[in-house]
């Protein structure tokens, strides 16, 4: 299964039997299945199915024991050999247990975690929850996992999957699959790194994961049907000045609910909610994003600000920028938000489905569908203290109100053909809506001198289409270790729609000038994108591995993009802007070819990897001037990966590797973006591409005989050739390249090259429990530094900041009908420092 830690080589052989009751001969479902090497180390597991049967595959020759873990059953431990064929067990028998029912007593406690190869595992039995609480309350008082801001951070790195049983649940939205589950299903929890489909087949892993979590639930919840029901409405008190003066205020209300049908290995679950109280739930997807605050505007032009424009690309494998500027004057990425500010009436639906199709298919798929609609105020106060601005003050407020609908699906496809081939697909569609409007006004004074003033109000109406698809195909030869797959990946982009932008600007230096925007503006984009990754695997030696890969990909970006003065004598919008207006297109085709080494030796595990990579990027640009650029850039890229278990409870993990990264279509296009007139924003053609060094160190220590755990871990970055940002002040009028004429007091943003970017993140947390007490302790600390270069004007600056957090969290079951859950957080940054503190309580009712 995907949750135990990949083993070293490609397996050949398959172990597989059936289980059933010794005194019935009844088939046992749901037992799990522990595959340990000579030194009881974990190689693999797996839960056996409906009709008893289970199977593990992959394994390589050598001696190893089968342990059988069914509740109600003795535990069980068979020795096996395997030497070069597959092993059938046939029937296994397994004994009930004998319980005497009129005395019982309790002398231990339930370790809290064991540490098996690279996953951590925690015992759900070993932290209370309230009687209804969800799978988010219990991992939440897991040593080192922190909930916060709808992300799951375990270790200090963000869970990007949540498994049930080693399968998807809810692919892709860990807070959706962790509010869904009740905790009373849990038996165990693992967190690990999550290896690519590829990478976990060939064995040979490449630095890139994702951290995983799987809930391994009870043996006797797998089959039945459960979930809950909340609800609550109540009235807001109005404020006066202030204070409540009894006035009834607007209803608010919440419902929502998940009902689980599970049968083995057919798992159906629905989820849905709707409420006015700012819960928005599920994933970050579901939020268009180009309307989620005040700072979000859309883009027209101005009059005296004219001049040509150079077009460019995305990143491979991204989505064109072709919503930036255009529309509300933000990158792509702005349709993947986080929870939006201010307040959301949410309306949602979601199932997700899972099963096994026979013995060969292995399928789960997922559906949302999200309407939200947001209203927000925001006010902004900015102070310039740099050089001849210093005292310069810029005053905003804001309102904005947006209405985005969104539909996601998901899925995920296995097939194994035979015991030497099989297939995976894994589509992917989003279709996103979104209605907005934001009205704001703003002001720049310097010293008691009012400079400018600035009225704008916006509307748009925005749309997007994302399908992405990877197929992957591998291939197992007789001889052991030799592996051959291909992974084939696509993705379509289409983005598009129309806003509306007017404006009033006064500027109130010599000579006072002011000027009125009424415009139009219309964006289509699209893209595509396809990439291929070969991948071959040969032995070399006893504990030896060697791989050869080779990748290509190649993306096409095109962009239209029109925007209009309103004619007064034409009562219609048809005096095109051409500073705001760009019809481009630019491919991006990238080849990769390398070769590595790794070595597997008892608990020392060591990897080697350097590749040659070639990228090549042509940008035509068709209006409102034609122009045409090419760069090409080579760059090797380096992985080197260490993990070392010096015991069964311990273990560490070092990795090493470069990185590039090639510039975003809105950053390449020198196109102004004047959402906000006196905030000018443009791209830059001229930037590079910037290669990233990464090391990633963790450290983990756990005993199950005292239940405590300690986990560290570093992370750190140097980038070179950073995309930073260049600000341009006006001390005076100022006619700048393009045509582009800036007023005293307004300012130009444009992306540029600079040397000098760090990152570091470290994170720290120990648990243990207080037996006398019966209460859980976890400490967790954290440490963030980030270096980034910035330019004024043209002096270099660089912009520190440190980020301290510090938490614990007290669990704890006081009586036998009472639980509690204390959790404190603080954090300190350079800006300013937070403390938050929560508090959970449940009582149980017997009924």
């Amino acid at each position: 299964m995907a949750f135990i830690s990949t083993t070293a080589f490609t397996q050949l052989y398959s172990i597989n039997g059936v289980l059933s009751d010794a005194q019935s001969g009844e088939l046992l479902d749901g037992a799990h299945i522990y595959l340990l090497d000579q030194s009881s180390s974990m190689v693999k597991t797996t839960v056996s199915g409906n009709n008893g049967k289970f199977k593990l595959e992959r394994v390589r020759p050598g001696i190893y024991t089968l342990r059988f873990s069914y509740v109600g059953y003795e535990q069980l431990k068979i020795e096996i050999i395997i030497t070069d064929q597959d092993t059938v067990l046939g029937n296994i028998s397994l004994k009930q247990t004998l319980t005497v029912l009129d005395e019982a007593s309790v002398t231990g406690q339930v370790p809290m975690a064991t540490q098996i190869g690279d996953t951590t595992q925690f015992n759900a039995e070993a932290f209370t929850t309230m009687p209804d609480a969800s799978a988010e309350d219990l991992v939440e008082k897991l040593p080192g996992v922190v909930v916060e801001d709808e992300k799951v951070e375990a270790m200090g790195e963000e869970v990007k999957q949540v498994l049930v049983d080693g399968r998807p649940f809810f692919r892709n939205d860990p807070t959706a699959a962790l509010r869904t589950l009740p905790a009373e299903v849990i038996d165990k929890i693992q967190i690990f790194d999550k290896e690519s489909d590829q990478a976990e087949f060939t064995g040979f892993s490449d630095g890139e994961t994702q951290k995983a979590m799987n809930i391994i639930t009870h043996a006797n919840m797998r089959n039945g049907v459960f979930g809950k029901i909340q609800t609550g409405i109540g009235y807001e008190d109005e404020l006066v000045n202030g204070e409540l003066d009894g006035t009834r205020g607007p209803v608010r209300y919440t419902l929502g609910g998940n009902i689980n049908f599970f049968n083995g290995p057919r798992r159906i679950t629905l989820v849905g909610q709707s409420n006015n109280v700012n819960d928005q739930n599920f994933s970050s997807e579901d939020l268009l994003g180009v309307m989620s605050s005040g700072r979000g505007r859309m883009g027209g032009g101005a009059r005296g600000m004219r001049g040509g424009g150079r077009g460019g690309m995305g990143g491979p494998g991204g989505i064109p920028g072709g919503l930036a500027g255009g529309m509300m004057g933000g990158d792509i990425s702005d349709f993947m938000v986080a929870k939006q500010p201010g307040i959301s009436t949410t309306h949602s639906l979601g199932v997700n489905y899972s099963d096994l199709w026979g013995e060969k298919v292995d399928v789960t798929a997922s559906y949302f569908f999200n309407l939200s609609d947001n209203d927000a105020v925001e006010d902004l106060y900015r102070l310039y203290t740099v050089g001849a601005d210093s005292g310069q003050v810029y005053d905003e407020i804001s309102t904005t109100g947006s209405r985005n609908i969104n539909h996601r699906f998901n899925m995920r496809l296995e097939y194994n053909l035979n015991e030497n081939n099989a297939i995976f697909i894994r589509p992917r569609l989003t279709l996103q809506q979104n209605d907005g409007q934001s009205l704001f006004e703003g002001e720049t004074r310097l010293g008691t001198s009012l400079l400018n003033r600035l009225d704008n109000t916006n509307s748009s109406n925005l749309g997007a289409l994302n399908f992405s698809n990877t197929f992957l195909y591998r291939h197992r030869f007789n001889k052991e270790r030799r592996t051959l797959s291909v992974n084939i990946s696509n993705r379509i982009s289409n983005q598009g729609g129309d806003s509306y932008l007017g404006s009033l600007i006064e500027y109130y230096t010599k000579p006072v000038f002011s000027e009125e925007l009424d415009q139009y503006s219309q964006l289509t984009s699209g893209g595509m994108a396809i990439s291929g990754n070969l991948i071959f695997t040969e032995p070399v030696g006893q504990n030896g591995m060697a791989q050869l890969n080779y990748m290509a990909s190649y993306q096409k970006d095109d962009s239209d993009r029109k925007t209009y003065d309103f004619n007064i004598p034409n009562r219609d919008y048809t005096d095109m802007d051409t500073l705001l207006s760009n019809v481009f297109h630019n491919n991006y085709i990238t080849q990769r070819a390398g070769a590595g080494y790794m070595y597997h030796r008892n608990s020392l595990f060591l990897t080697g990897r350097l590749e040659f990579q070639h990228a090549s990027l042509y940008n035509e640009q068709l209006f409102p001037s034609e122009h045409e650029m090419n760069k090409s850039y080579q760059d090797f890229l380096v992985t080197a990966i260490m993990r070392y278990r010096p015991a069964r409870t311990k273990n560490m993990s070092m990795v090493y590797r470069t990185s590039t990264r090639p510039p975003t279509i809105s950053q390449l296009q020198n196109v102004v973006d004047n959402s906000n007139t006196i905030q000018l924003k443009t791209g830059n053609p001229d930037l590079e591409q910037t290669y990233t060094h990464t090391v990633f160190v963790r450290y983990s220590s756990v005993k199950p005989e005292s239940s405590r755990v300690f986990f560290a871990m570093f992370n750190g970055n140097i980038t070179s050739e950073y995309i930073a940002n260049q600000t341009i002040y006006a001390t005076k009028d100022t006619a700048l390249a393009d045509g582009i004429l800036l007023k005293q007091g307004a300012q130009l943003i444009l992306p540029v090259n600079l040397d000098g970017y760090r990152s570091f993140r470290s994170f720290f947390t120990y648990g243990l429990p207080l037996n006398p007490l019966k209460i859980n302790l976890n400490f967790h600390l954290g440490y963030n530094f980030t270096r980034k270069p910035v330019m004024v004007n043209d002096i270099r600056n660089l912009s520190n900041n440190h980020n301290i957090t510090a938490g614990v969290v007290f669990s704890s079951n006081i009586s036998e009908y009472l639980d509690f859950t204390i959790s404190s957080r603080s954090g300190y940054n350079m800006i300013n420092n937070s403390y938050t503190m929560t508090a959970k309580f449940g009582k149980r009712i017997n009924l």
